[in-house]
């Protein structure tokens, strides 16, 4: 083989040339991670369609693509509390075309199935919690409680005698978290959906519960339900005069339903990012914002870092709420 003698001007000639063919490859990734999304997003509901969390994400999708430019098109792949949909999003190419959209319950199962085929934390990524959805402690008006406190002190001269709907296992949570933090002890009652639960309620089979905000005002104004607190550690704007459970009596309770978006772990940070900005500017949006509400959602926003660290924590939070419940893993 002939080897080359390169002189002193040619060495650096091949030098430069190396650090251009190297910059032009630096130049070129940043092209791709600045051209996205160049192709339609997925966005997964795992969830079927006509839900709270399949109509949120629908009024994501829209504004998102505007702002994108790419269509992002809703896809309901429904099952086993979300986990179904959501594996698929975990198992996909991580890429940021394949997105899942979910609700709190994502934060309930790793406590509440033994078998799930991917890991809540480490395989996905959080791009952003969307929103918040309050929940009501309510009680049917036959009730003769017209406060947090005076249900404490009902339920506990009445020991046992207060029965709960729940439609899940993960919808059970915040009333066995009530029932930890003031000493009562509650019955819960299973019911196949929401509905059926509540129209018990209405009817006085069950006594009380925690539910959305949005499903409760209307029978709340109508007199159907006496409403005593909100859930969560804020009032509500829709019922402001009404306290927080926290503000009724039960320092430290907190519970609320949200949403957010995910996607699969491995993704660059530079398309979690985008995704990120679009989303927080279109829930940031005061008209957005606006109709959120109407529909009974607090829009929220937070950073990936943020949201991934509230998964943690609330994984953490319902696990032990759980556990002290005696629910076991399924």
């Amino acid at each position: 083989m002939k080897r080359l003698n390169l002189r002193p001007a040619s060495r650096r000639a091949s030098c430069m040339a190396t650090l251009l063919g190297l910059a032009a490859l630096a130049t070129g990734t940043d092209a791709t991670a600045g051209g996205y999304p160049d192709e339609p997003i997925r966005m997964v509901v795992p969830y079927a369609p006509a839900g709270g969390t399949d109509e949120l994400g629908r009024l994501l999708a829209q504004k998102a693509s505007a702002a994108l430019g790419q269509p992002v098109i809703v896809e309901n792949r429904p099952g086993a509390d979300g986990m179904i949909g959501t594996a698929y999003v975990a198992q996909a190419k991580p890429n940021g075309y394949t997105v899942a959209f979910v609700s709190s319950g994502h934060a309930v199962n790793p406590t509440l199935y033994k078998n799930i085929s991917f890991d809540t934390v480490k395989d996905l990524r959080c791009v952003t919690q969307t929103a918040v959805q309050q929940i009501v402690l309510v009680v049917t008006p036959s009730l003769p409680v017209r406060s947090v406190k005076e249900l404490i002190d009902y339920g506990k001269r009445h020991p046992n005698s207060l029965y709960f709907g729940t439609s899940s296992k993960a919808s059970q949570l915040p009333m066995e978290l009530f029932a930890r933090m003031t000493g009562l002890k509650l019955t819960a009652v299973p019911y196949k959906g929401s509905g059926p639960a509540l129209t018990d309620m209405i009817a006085g089979r069950v006594q009380m519960g925690f539910i959305a905000a949005a499903s409760a005002i209307p029978y709340i104004k109508s007199g159907h339900l006496r409403a005593l607190a909100i859930g969560d550690d804020h009032r509500s704007p829709s019922l402001p005069d009404l306290p927080t459970v926290a503000e009724a009596g039960v320092p430290g309770f907190q519970a609320n339903l949200w949403s957010g978006m995910f996607v699969p772990n491995g993704t660059p940070a530079s398309v979690i990012n985008r995704l990120n900005e679009v989303l927080v500017k279109v829930v940031k949006d005061p008209a957005f914002a606006k109709t959120m509400e109407d529909h009974g959602f607090e829009p929220a926003g937070t950073t990936p870092a943020q949201c991934d660290a509230f998964i943690v924590k609330e994984i953490a939070k319902w696990a032990t709420v759980a556990k002290d419940a005696g629910i076991v893993a399924e």
